[in-house]
């Protein structure tokens, strides 16, 4: 009789939109033999880590105490911060991580410690909120990209507060739309480090960030989230349009990206449990 398969164990390094969208996931039975063993959150005393801790039924913990729990799997959902404080920690300890806030990893630094760190453990980069970029791997493979752009529109309110418009003084209209950034992809995730993953994600996956363009759009007209991505070269030329909705919980996180971070989990229990 085959041995049946050991709890998947994962671990949650935030506590915002995303991490409640996994933790459902777990509860209702789509990521299959998953026990959340526990939360490090940034802000562990908030109403969101209570939330959080409540539905999965797991403690509010640091990272050293998460560690000694001995996850399969940890999950960062919490921001570049928390790649920058406990990705190496976390990989050392030989537990996968599976990094949602990607602009961190253009972090030339950052990256090589990460690397560094992994020993046994994966480092899983999931698409996020956009597609296709298989394709632009496969372009970059044979070092046949010579061009990558992507535009993203988004309604205001999913940009509001962003550094870039901080820094710039810049007050998106309320009743037209406005392009309020264009710039290379590590430009974009300086001055949009929670709202613009995913240009980092395609830079990573083709160009990288230096060669990869970035334009944001500001359109009160929009309700969804879109991403255009265009890449081309000698092999022909790759076109990906995403729309997704925003999280009802928290307007800056696209429901894809919450998406392909359930995915990255259910995806890395198997590897576990092969």
């Amino acid at each position: 009789m085959k041995r049946a398969a050991r709890p998947f164990k994962l671990g949650l390094i935030g506590a915002g939109g995303i991490a409640h969208e996994v933790a459902r996931a777990v509860r209702d039975g789509r990521i299959p033999s998953c026990d959340i063993v526990g939360i490090a959150a940034h802000e562990p005393a908030s109403a969101r880590s209570d939330e959080l801790a409540r539905l999965t039924g797991a403690p509010l913990l640091t990272i050293e105490e998460l560690l000694r729990r001995r996850p399969d799997c940890a999950l960062e959902a919490a921001g570049a911060e928390a790649v920058h404080a406990f990705g190496p920690a976390v990989l050392a300890a030989g537990v996968d991580l599976i990094v949602m806030s990607i602009g961190a990893l253009l972090d030339d630094a950052l990256r090589r410690s990460l690397e560094d760190a992994r020993a046994d453990a994966e480092l899983i980069l999931p698409s996020g909120a956009i597609a296709g970029l298989d394709g632009v791997r496969a372009f970059a493979q044979s070092a046949a990209v010579t061009e990558a752009r992507i535009t993203t529109t988004k309604p205001p309110r999913s940009l509001a507060g962003a550094r870039y418009l901080l820094d710039h003084h810049i007050d998106l209209p309320a009743d037209a739309a406005m392009t309020v950034f264009e710039g290379t992809a590590r430009e974009a995730v300086k001055g949009f480090p929670r709202n613009i993953n995913v240009s980092a994600a395609l830079s990573l996956a083709g160009i990288g960030p230096d060669r990869t363009i970035v334009k944001i759009v500001s359109d009160p007209a929009v309700t969804r989230s879109t991403h255009e991505i265009w890449v081309s070269g000698p092999a022909g030329e790759l076109m990906v349009t995403a729309r997704s909705h925003p999280l009802p919980t928290n307007p800056r996180t696209s429901a894809l990206a919450a998406m392909s971070a359930i995915l990255a989990v259910a995806d890395a229990r198997a590897r576990r449990n092969r």
